[in-house]
C-alpha cells in the first residue's frame, strides 16, 4: 500500500487506541466518584458510545491490512497455499462489499434521527455524532478490503 493510505489507517487505529484508553479512564473515574459520593460525570453514556464507535469502526481497516483477524480454518486446510491465498482474497472482497452495503443504512438511520429532532439523553447531542464517524470508518474499511482483496487476487493469479 502507498504511504498516505497507510498513514490514514494507522492514524485511525491510533485514534481507536486513544479512545479505548479514554473509555477506561472515564469509566474508572465515574465509578470511583460515584462510590466515594464525590461526583458523577455527566454524559458518560454518550461519551462511552462515541468511544465504542471509534474503537470499532476505526480499527477495522488497520486490522484487515495487518491480517489481524482471528480465523478458524476447518475446510481449507488441505488446499494449497496458493488456493488458500486466492480464497482469502475473495473473502476480503466479499467483506468489503458487505461493509459497502452496510455504510448507507448506518448513515441513513443517523440522518433520520437527526431530522426527527432526536437527541441523546444527557448531552443532547445529535445522533450524527455517532453516525458520521461510523459511516466514515465503514467506508474506509470497505475500500481497504476491496483494494487489498483485489491486489492479493491479482498477485496470486499472476504467480
Amino acid at each position: 500500500m502507498r504511504r498516505a493510505p497507510r498513514l490514514l489507517l494507522a492514524g485511525m487505529a491510533a485514534l481507536a487506541g486513544v479512545a479505548i484508553v479514554g473509555l477506561m479512564t472515564l469509566t474508572v473515574l465515574d465509578i470511583a466518584g460515584r462510590n466515594l459520593k464525590l461526583f458523577y460525570l455527566v454524559g458518560v453514556i454518550e461519551i462511552s458510545t462515541l468511544t465504542m464507535v471509534l474503537m470499532a469502526y476505526f480499527a477495522f481497516s488497520h486490522t484487515f491490512v495487518k491480517d489481524g483477524h482471528i480465523a478458524v480454518d476447518l475446510f481449507t486446510t488441505r488446499l494449497s497455499g496458493r488456493t488458500n491465498a486466492r480464497l482469502d482474497a475473495v473473502w476480503l472482497i466479499v467483506a468489503g462489499l458487505f461493509f459497502a452495503v452496510l455504510a448507507w443504512p448506518v448513515l441513513g438511520h443517523g440522518l433520520e434521527l437527526h431530522e426527527a429532532g432526536e437527541r441523546t439523553t444527557n448531552m443532547e447531542w445529535s445522533h450524527l455524532v455517532f453516525a458520521v464517524p461510523s459511516f466514515a470508518g465503514i467506508v474506509v474499511t470497505a475500500a481497504t478490503c476491496i483494494v487489498l482483496g483485489t491486489i492479493r487476487l491479482i498477485r496470486t493469479t499472476r504467480n
